[in-house]
């Protein structure tokens, strides 16, 4: 006669099918929840999310699923607790350093952090230098994307397209122009 309970383990092997079936939409949305409501402000024009951070979050959803399979796969014994929690704790981790990467523009600043960074910076329109901009006029495989040099020696990319839409490219054009900031424009090729 069968046993209606199943075994214990067969549990984990059912929250990995779901993670698995959820992952492309925890990818693609979870970093732009975490990005609007974490540094949500009325003043910013644009909350800007790199592609790391889809490329972190898809790595912790991997981490996981990893620890999900171990304890499905090898039986619940001591040493699969041990890697299903080291995997788990892994993956908090680079869902954590996801979360911290940003770049938000206003009026007045353009704060940036990379993953993982525990000091964001932030810069006034007057700290940029020089800006480049490659433009794709005659190849529309290619994004175009900026290039902002600061006084300090740093640099900014950001990438065309999805967020940094068409309203914000003339917002940052204006704001360049009204300082006088050099902008080098560069056909793609």
């Amino acid at each position: 006669m069968l046993n209606n309970r199943g075994e214990p383990r067969h549990i984990f092997m059912v929250f990995a099918i779901c993670l698995i079936v959820f992952s492309p939409l925890l990818i693609l949305f979870a970093p732009l929840v975490v990005g609007e409501t974490v540094y949500f402000d009325r003043s910013n024009w644009v909350i800007y999310l790199p592609r790391i951070n889809f490329i972190l979050v898809g790595l912790s959803l991997l981490s996981l699923l990893l620890g999900l399979l171990v304890l499905w796969l090898k039986h619940i014994k001591p040493i699969t607790i041990a890697i299903a929690l080291l995997l788990t704790v892994a993956s908090g981790v680079l869902f954590y350093g996801a979360s911290l990467s940003f770049t938000s523009l206003t009026d007045d600043t353009i704060t940036h952090r990379l993953p993982f960074d525990k000091e964001k910076q932030t810069y006034s329109w007057a700290d940029v230098q020089s800006v480049q901009y490659f433009d794709n006029q005659d190849n529309f495989n290619l994004k175009p994307y900026y290039v902002i040099y600061f006084q300090d020696n740093n640099q900014l990319k950001l990438v065309q397209g999805g967020i940094l839409d068409v309203q914000t490219k003339i917002r940052i054009d204006q704001k360049l122009r009204s300082l006088k900031t050099p902008v080098e424009v560069i056909q793609q090729k």
